[in-house]
């Protein structure tokens, strides 16, 4: 999809996007990523996420050569931790991730910094080739980040959302969504993107976050989902590998 202003109104799911959107609504063409990275630097979830946007620059296609040490300070993740998320041009899948950097800014540092960590733990000391395959737990962390949503839940609503899931009752879970019994925000940027670039229904990692109530106002939601997640990213007893967690089906309201 070529650019388009109204982006964030054309997704069903674009709620979370929507506030730092408003940034680019004036713009007729892409908006560059030091453009991006401008508009996040006014943003209240500057301070909390400490990162920067730069340009990625063009690598050329080659196969990954077997044997050849990796500079762990250079991978993608690393960078991030250091302050700077290397990003495309006119990409669609990066400058929805910064929007989900403005929503979520702890749970993206804290997942970023989960995994430098295990990527540093499989290369070593001896900076060996960084391995072809991830491991169950840099999936699981990897589906969070692309493909999850969250379910900000009251207490007193938890055991029937968790068994609805476990059950795949979609028209239940559809019903508290649509009596505001419970809030979905989606975390994963590889959902924005598909929502965004031709909303249709697809089935998302949820994460069931329990509150002791449930907030009314969205920048509350954000802000207590964002706290909630960044603890469990934090731990490595969470997320140890994909099917953990049950999976929960978008549709439109």
């Amino acid at each position: 999809m070529s650019w388009d202003p109204r982006y964030a109104a054309r997704s069903p799911f674009g709620e979370t996007l929507r506030t730092f959107a408003r940034s680019f609504v004036r713009f007729a063409e892409w908006p560059s990523v030091v453009e991006w990275d401008a508009a996040f630097a006014r943003g209240p979830w500057a301070d909390r996420a400490a990162v920067r946007f730069v340009p990625e620059r063009p690598r050329p296609r080659r196969r990954r050569a077997t044997g050849r040490a990796c500079d762990p300070d250079a991978l993608y993740d690393a960078r991030i931790v250091a302050g700077e998320v290397p990003s495309r041009e006119r990409s669609w899948h990066d400058f929805l991730n910064a929007h989900v950097w403005a929503a979520f800014p702890a749970s993206k540092r804290a997942l970023h910094a989960r995994q430098d960590t295990m990527i540093r733990e499989r290369i070593g000391t001896d900076r060996a080739a960084l391995p072809r395959h991830r491991t169950p737990e840099q999936d699981a962390v990897a589906m969070v980040d692309e493909g999850s949503v969250l379910l900000l839940v009251p207490e007193a609503e938890r055991h029937r959302v968790e068994e609805a899931l476990r059950a795949r009752a979609w028209d239940t879970l559809d019903a508290l969504r649509r009596g505001s019994r419970i809030a979905l925000l989606v975390f994963g940027h590889g959902i924005h993107e598909v929502q965004t670039l031709a909303p249709r229904p697809i089935e998302a990692m949820a994460i069931v976050l329990a509150v002791d109530s449930l907030p009314a106002e969205l920048d509350s939601r954000l802000a207590i989902a964002d706290s909630l997640l960044a603890r469990r990213l934090s731990s490595r007893d969470r997320f140890r590998a994909p099917g953990e967690h049950p999976t929960f089906r978008l549709t439109a309201r």
